[in-house]
């Protein structure tokens, strides 16, 4: 009967250890397409704090807050404009499977519509404030048309012979070319 107690207190145990670790040591970095403090946040940006105390307890700018209340708090901030800035900050302390679990609620939640979530100090005067940036993707795609436009201007005799076609009304891409040139009349 000893071996089955003790089967039953190391099950329990690795259960519990598996995701011993407190933030600071095994778990700092945040999810790859929200910001780092270093990144800074939109200069526009209305800072909203999420904290999480060494006991794992949740705070909305300083109010103790309940998952099924921060998930109000975001969709009713989902709806604004400008869309705020969420930052969340943990406690050394806070262990990791809380701050991974309000991590992936945040993300499902708000975070993953638009590059509006960042991760660091809990105070937004250490934020820098940056211009207003795209998420990664839409400015790879903003690369790419303008290295289009570019190209293209490379080929008109002067920039200003470069002409917009397409895309005026906004819901198509725009697209340029060079401007045809007709022979001056004297």
């Amino acid at each position: 009967m000893p071996s089955k107690h003790f089967v039953v207190l190391s099950a329990a145990c690795l259960a519990g250890c598996q995701d011993a670790g407190a933030y600071a040591e095994q778990c700092s970095a945040p999810l790859a397409h929200w910001r780092k403090q270093s990144e800074g946040m939109n200069h526009h940006a209305i800072p909203v704090h999420v904290r999480l105390g060494a006991n794992g307890a949740a705070t909305w700018n300083g109010e103790s807050v309940t998952d099924a209340k921060l998930t109000t708090y975001l969709a009713t901030s989902r709806q604004m404009d400008p869309l705020p800035f969420v930052i969340l900050s943990a406690q050394a302390e806070t262990p990791c499977n809380r701050v991974q679990a309000v991590r992936q609620f945040m993300d499902r939640h708000y975070c993953h519509a638009r590059w509006a979530c960042g991760e660091g100090s809990g105070n937004s005067r250490n934020w820098d404030q940056v211009m207003d940036l795209p998420p990664p993707e839409e400015s790879r795609l903003l690369e790419q048309q303008v290295d289009a436009i570019a190209k293209a201007a490379d080929s008109c005799a002067t920039p200003s012979d470069m002409e917009r076609i397409d895309g005026t009304d906004g819901t198509k891409p725009s697209h340029y070319r060079c401007r045809p040139v007709t022979p001056e009349v004297r």
